[in-house]
């Protein structure tokens, strides 16, 4: 009659030995024909198609979070937050001369290091017209600095 459905096939597996057809990639502007693996796959797995693809399902899983009125009101307060940041930031920037890299020193163990180094190569830009004709020059006025030699070397010749 038909195929009893408790055999094992020639292999030893339950499944069927049947390859699946050749699908075509369900994301929208691909189209590339594929092999599937799985019966259920979907997508090719080329990584740029596989990249365009998780950055679409992020953005429907931001929509849909964002339709709930909690949510939506939660993204609101965070956005002005943001926004009042930027403008108390951009207005701090605007104020100073030069921009000194403060946060630095609670983000970076070497902070002490580059702020030191920041000073000086600011120290360096403010001299008058010096001998120096290569940057690399400021370069190793910086290090000699450092060092406790001070000396200016002409890196171009």
């Amino acid at each position: 009659m038909g195929q009893d459905h408790g055999t094992l096939n020639q292999s030893g597996s339950a499944r069927s030995d049947r390859r699946l057809q050749p699908r075509a990639c369900l994301r929208k502007g691909c189209a590339q024909t594929y092999q599937p693996l799985r019966w259920n796959q979907r997508y090719c797995q080329d990584p740029d198609c596989l990249r365009a693809l998780r950055r679409w399902q992020a953005a429907q899983r931001q929509r849909e979070h964002r339709r709930s009125p909690k949510n939506r009101q939660r993204h609101a307060s965070a956005e002005a937050a943001r926004r009042e940041q930027r403008r108390k930031t951009s207005e701090t920037i605007g104020q100073e001369k030069t921009f000194v890299p403060q946060t630095l020193a609670a983000r970076c163990h070497a902070a002490k290091t580059i702020l030191k180094i920041y000073a000086v190569a600011l120290d360096v830009m403010k001299r008058p017209a010096s001998p120096i004709e290569h940057p690399l020059a400021i370069v190793e006025m910086i290090a000699a600095r450092q060092s406790g030699v001070c000396a200016i070397a002409n890196v171009s010749g």
